[in-house]
């Protein structure tokens, strides 16, 4: 390994600079774009713009030279990015003084006898696009993007055009500095053909806690695949199109979709590290009940260790993650806009998704591969409702979630003890305290589905709803500005006279279900914590509940012949009746 303080010019002797398979897209951004910019635009000062990593690879006779770029890709397209927005900005004098010395730094010919240029540095596959459409173009027709290489562009575009009213001399300065020899922007490494890149990437970025424990499994696996291979690298190659590329990265909406993150708990992942996490969960060298999500990355190189050929981690490893990652894709990542409330097998994959992914618990989604990959397709609905039945009792009655990990275990060793479980945990008097002090997530969850519920009856023509409903208290939790004229009543219905004794009744049941609805939109405040007729009807022309009152749930708590006021004893009247829904959906042996 050999490191030496280079300017940008070394660039002017590489040939093609690939950035290879174990490196993740460009994720730079606005912060990272204005610190390069601004460094490089305190031309008193010369600033250090990081490390590159680069090792040189075997070529055949007569082809071009080529380097993997290990580490620092970002930056080195970054300020590829910003040479070609400069230039972009020149008049067309500079322009043509430029174009050679550009040319030297972003491009290089396949043919020297040719005219065709191609960019010298090649992107990972999702970004190879972009970049080049940027580099060889210039002028980027899409200016509204902000994000990704064409965001860069257009964020360094912009800026300069701004720069340039300010000082007209901005882009000469800038170019001069870029292009100095004298500038040392970078510490260039070369690594020996010895030296392991992807333990080098790993160890780096690590470091920084730049990659994801997905991105250090993607490296150890194909560098597992790697150190077996003796066909020089042809056969990883082929493997990693088929088994990540294909699967993972087959376009950016895809890749997108994976490295979408999901609050877990306490913490966000993303569905790759997720289903990684699921799969080592299932195949039982990852104990959720003992092992730390910390450990995921080092807990597969062990795993990766134990496979003596590629073949077995074809056979073995690579061939079943593929279907399992199929089937997370297709089910656990894609979101259902329009829900229905019915037994056929995709609605229920649906309902029972929606359920776990509003109480956070991703903990349960290898259980759910489990029974999507190994389950009979004509069973699987009733081990999913055993499962959301399950899962939505004990988060009613607030029991404990922290002995999940090892419930999972015990369900995936034996598939009819979670319809045992679903049946004799929670109790209906636990369910009905629950329903009494509800926090506002659960209430919204469970209020929808029992709308949805009463949507089976023929009589309602839309029996599909999107989930994004507002909860509103019926009785205001700040009433005491309106509502404090309002009679309390205990539960024998007998009015309440003991002023400290109205209070903490009437604050008991404010977050009963009974006191909530859904809305299509909330309400302005002052309409919100009003008294009950303007509450329903509104007033000075901003809306009120009976605006808003969609949905059954709604409708039924307008004035009527039954209801004109609003009181505890609508509240506990509503909450029994809701509990009885409760029941006929996610009832003990049903």
């Amino acid at each position: 390994m050999k490191a030496e303080a280079k300017a940008l010019n070394f660039i002017i002797n590489e040939g093609i600079i690939k950035v290879p398979f174990f490196q993740r897209s460009y994720v730079w951004d606005k912060e990272n774009w204005e610190e390069l910019f601004e460094d490089l635009a305190e031309f008193n000062n010369y600033h250090f713009l990081g490390s590159i990593i680069f090792k040189q690879q075997k070529v055949s006779t007569g082809d071009p030279k080529e380097v993997s770029l290990i580490d620092g890709q970002q930056r080195l397209a970054t300020i590829c990015i910003l040479l070609k927005a400069i230039y972009d900005n020149l008049d067309d004098d500079k322009k043509k003084n430029l174009y050679g010395r550009l040319e030297s730094f972003l491009y290089f010919k396949k043919d020297e006898t040719g005219s065709e240029l191609e960019e010298k540095i090649k992107l990972s596959k999702n970004d190879r696009e972009d970049y080049k459409e940027i580099i060889l173009n210039g002028n980027i027709s899409d200016s509204t993007k902000k994000t990704g290489l064409i965001g860069c562009y257009n964020h360094f575009n912009k800026k300069l055009k701004n720069k340039i009213i300010e000082d007209k001399t901005i882009l000469d300065k800038l170019i001069n500095k870029i292009f100095s020899s004298n500038y040392k922007l970078f510490v260039v490494i070369d690594l020996e053909a010895e030296d392991n890149e992807q333990e080098i990437f790993d160890t780096i970025n690590s470091a920084g806690v730049r990659l994801s424990s997905a991105d250090i499994i993607k490296n150890a696996l194909f560098q597992r695949i790697l150190e077996l291979d003796t066909l020089e690298i042809k056969l990883t190659d082929l493997l990693y199109k088929k088994y990540w590329e294909d699967i993972f990265q087959s376009d950016k909406e895809k890749e997108n979709e994976w490295l979408k993150e999901k609050n877990t708990g306490r913490v966000k992942r993303d569905n790759i590290e997720i289903l990684f996490h699921s799969y080592a969960v299932l195949k039982s060298f990852f104990d959720p009940e003992n092992d730390n999500l910390s450990d995921l990355s080092s807990i597969y190189k062990k795993e990766l260790h134990k496979f003596k050929t590629i073949a077995e981690i074809e056979k073995f490893f690579l061939i079943e993650l593929t279907k399992y990652a199929d089937i997370f894709y297709n089910n656990l990542i894609s979101e259902i806009e329009l829900l229905e409330f019915d037994n056929q097998i995709d609605n229920q994959i649906h309902r029972t998704l929606h359920i776990i992914n509003t109480l956070e618990l991703s903990t349960f989604y290898p259980l759910i591969l489990y029974i999507l990959h190994n389950i009979k397709a004509e069973d699987r609905e009733k081990y999913l409702k055993a499962l959301e039945k399950y899962v939505i009792r004990r988060a009613i009655a607030n029991k404990t979630t922290k002995n999940y990990n090892k419930e999972i275990k015990n369900f995936i060793k034996d598939i009819n003890s979670l319809i045992s479980a679903s049946n004799d945990d929670t109790n209906d008097t636990e369910i009905y305290s629950g329903l009494q002090n509800i926090s506002n997530n659960k209430a919204n969850l469970i209020l929808f589905w029992i709308e949805l519920y009463r949507r089976k009856d023929s009589k309602y023509d839309m029996k599909e709803l999107k989930y994004t409903y507002t909860l509103e208290h019926i009785l205001p939790t700040k009433w005491e500005q309106h509502w404090s004229d309002i009679p309390v009543y205990d539960e024998n219905e007998n009015e309440i006279t003991n002023e400290g004794e109205k209070k903490r009744v009437r604050n008991q049941l404010l977050n009963s279900i009974g006191n909530m609805t859904l809305l299509r939109s909330s309400l302005n405040s002052s309409i919100r914590n009003n008294k009950f007729d303007i509450k329903i009807n509104g007033s000075s022309g901003k809306k009120g509940i009976k605006d808003y009152a969609d949905l059954s749930i709604t409708k039924e708590i307008l004035p009527s012949s039954s209801i004109h006021s609003w009181d505890e004893r609508n509240i506990r009247e509503r909450t029994k009746k809701l509990f009885e829904e409760f029941k006929n959906i996610w009832s003990k042996g049903l």
